[in-house]
């Protein structure tokens, strides 16, 4: 983990610290209160931004030198993932594919992440310097019912981004569908398992 500071440290600005350094106290508070593994967590939130901004230039220079779509050229928002997580593996030796997934999936969500995966976008998201409509709200779902705070998450999120006419990642689409039929199924067990007064005798 010394490295991963190191490179923080030398890298990036102090805004950018700030941010990092609060994801990754808000997700050891999630790890904490959901059972998650807190190493896999820490690891995810100090690597998450290690490419948030690169220049543009620079992270063109990494899309096309690691092979990722083209769809990411021009786009940092959502390629600084992607390249953390390729980097992460081969310049640091992290190979858990669930910290590898959180890395690479913070920005969009994807359908059925895993426990890091959630906790980091959801911190990501919710970190005590963001400042948006409905942050509150997420920020207590986020400790009550981490699937429907996701799923308020991606809500806002496509809302936003087709509001200004933005390029929305597929991934996105398909975590808030999967993420509202999980909601949709869990409604219909909870009401199936409801059961009325007994009839008389």
């Amino acid at each position: 983990m010394r490295s991963i500071h190191s490179y923080i440290e030398r890298n990036f600005s102090e805004k950018r610290k700030i941010h990092t350094f609060a994801v990754r106290d808000l997700a050891l508070k999630l790890a904490d209160h959901y059972g998650a593994d807190r190493e896999k967590v820490e690891t995810a939130a100090l690597f998450h931004d290690m490419f948030r901004g690169v220049p543009e230039q620079s992270i063109n220079c990494y899309v096309k030198h690691l092979g990722l779509d083209p769809k990411y050229l021009n786009n940092p928002n959502l390629a600084h993932g992607k390249i953390a997580a390729i980097i992460m593996e081969r310049d640091y030796g992290i190979s858990d594919p669930e910290i590898i997934q959180a890395v690479s999936y913070h920005t969009t969500g994807r359908p059925a992440m895993s426990l890091t995966e959630k906790i980091i976008y959801i911190a990501d998201a919710t970190e005590p310097n963001r400042v948006y409509p409905k942050v509150e709200t997420l920020r207590r779902l986020s400790f009550e019912n981490l699937d429907k705070a996701l799923l308020l998450s991606l809500q806002h999120t496509i809302k936003y981004i087709q509001s200004r006419g933005l390029y929305l990642d597929k991934d996105t689409v398909l975590a808030q569908q999967y993420y509202e039929e999980k909601e949709k199924m869990n409604e219909q067990q909870e009401n199936s398992s409801s059961c009325g007064p007994d009839p008389e005798q």
